[in-house]
């Protein structure tokens, strides 16, 4: 079995990863964004992948989560519309 890193480990390495995001992002929103793009980068069909990525830049804006979206595309692995 693989080790496991504690979820706070893994969230703190990942809070401080971008600053382009991280800059405008309280914390709880900062987790909530990597750990969306986590899940974004593991569909493998790229047009699945942007469909859900513009999904959640446009829940983002609903919800007046503002960032750096085009970073988010990036991060992604996608390029921003």
């Amino acid at each position: 079995m693989q080790h496991l890193h504690p979820y706070t480990s893994f969230l703190n390495e990942e809070i401080t990863g971008n600053p382009k995001i991280d800059q405008d992002l309280d914390q709880d929103q900062q987790g909530m964004v990597y750990g969306i793009i986590d899940l974004i980068k593991r569909v493998k069909d790229l047009t699945n992948r942007q469909e859900i990525a513009d999904h959640m830049i446009r829940q983002f804006k609903r919800e007046n989560i503002d960032f750096d979206y085009s970073e988010f595309f990036t991060m992604c692995g996608l390029k921003s519309n």
